[in-house]
């Protein structure tokens, strides 16, 4: 399976999780209109792009194949949906900040929490600590 998304993918999943409810679509329209940061109605398919831009150059540069791309978009989608929701229009650096934070939540939730730490998983010199010196 692959696990990249191309950017076409990453435009039309971030504009459809925006556009898909008429109700939310309405409220972040009239919010945007009213922080005077959203003066025509393509500026959010505007920043639909700008966001799946920026989310493609930062999967490029990471090199990551165990990070779940779709479960890090679907959640950089909502968190951008709701800075939009509070009447911002997002710059680049939040953007950044929005798809870091989310790649890093998606891979919190993929951790296994049962799993051992490394004192657990090898003994105290495997880790570089010696009894001989007094620090095991």
């Amino acid at each position: 399976m692959n696990n990249t998304l191309y950017y076409g993918e990453m435009v039309a999943r971030i504009s459809g999780f925006i556009h898909h409810d008429p109700i939310t679509l309405s409220r972040l329209e009239n919010k945007l209109r009213m922080s005077g940061e959203m003066p025509d109605k393509n500026n959010l398919w505007t920043i639909c792009a700008d966001a799946a831009q920026v989310f493609d150059k930062i999967e490029d540069l990471s090199g990551e194949h165990y990070i779940d791309w779709h479960k890090a978009l679907d959640i950089y989608s909502n968190k951008l949906r709701e800075v939009l929701l509070n009447g911002t229009t997002p710059s680049m650096a939040d953007l950044i900040a929005l798809a870091s934070s989310s790649i890093q939540e998606s891979r919190a939730v993929n951790a296994d929490l049962n799993s051992n730490s490394l004192e657990d998983d090898y003994p105290m010199h495997a880790l570089g600590r010696s009894p001989s010196r007094g620090q095991g």
